[in-house]
């Protein structure tokens, strides 16, 4: 997800609502994913905290985010609240 190609324009695109509370889970996810080595615990722990902060709210950002954070919280095992595809 961190390195999805429409990244920084779902930055742009969410409400502020979500970017507000998605700021420090999405650093938080970004700064685990790129650490060497990666430290996988952390970096699962990160994921896990970016979904629960989005469990709901998702409805109002773009398609394709709602689709990449599905998948991530289907990854690791966090039930989202959307229903929008």
């Amino acid at each position: 997800m961190i390195e999805a190609p429409r990244y920084d324009d779902w930055l742009m695109e969410m409400p502020d609502e979500m970017l507000v509370r998605l700021a420090a889970p999405l650093e938080m996810l970004q700064f685990q994913f790129y650490v060497d080595p990666p430290l996988e615990r952390h970096l699962v722990r990160a994921a896990r905290v970016c979904c629960a902060a989005c469990a709901t709210g998702l409805e109002d950002c773009p398609p394709d985010m709602r689709a990449a954070f599905r998948v991530l919280a289907d990854v690791v095992g966090v039930r989202l609240s959307v229903t929008a595809p």
